[in-house]
């Protein structure tokens, strides 16, 4: 690794633990894996699992042509044709589960 990808690592490392210690939620998993699970309280075994802060979403939702598409942070993430899925922008809590499911995150 060379040194300024080193010291890239070390600032994430320390900015993950400076939110846990100023009370953000986090998140870990096994270096190897893919799915990220709550922690309450970290170990920062760093040699064997990695730790995020437990990311916070903010959607969008609006209808097209009949079409509802899911926004994230202004990005499109999704698109449910109206006929075939029980999916509407007026119904933001099914909507949020749906999401939070499929990112495995927390609506805020």
């Amino acid at each position: 690794m060379d040194l300024q990808r080193k010291k890239n690592e070390l600032i994430r490392k320390s900015e993950v633990m400076r939110a846990y210690a100023e009370g953000e939620d986090l998140e870990w998993k096994l270096k190897k894996e893919f799915k990220w699970v709550d922690i309450s309280v970290p170990s920062f075994n760093w040699s064997v699992y990695d730790y995020r802060v437990k990311p916070k979403i903010k959607l969008g939702s609006y209808k097209s042509r009949g079409n509802l598409i899911i926004e994230y942070e202004g990005i499109e993430v999704a698109t449910f044709w109206a006929s075939y899925c029980d999916l509407n922008p007026s119904d933001q809590a099914k909507v949020d589960e749906y999401i939070k499911q499929l990112m495995n995150c927390h609506i805020t």
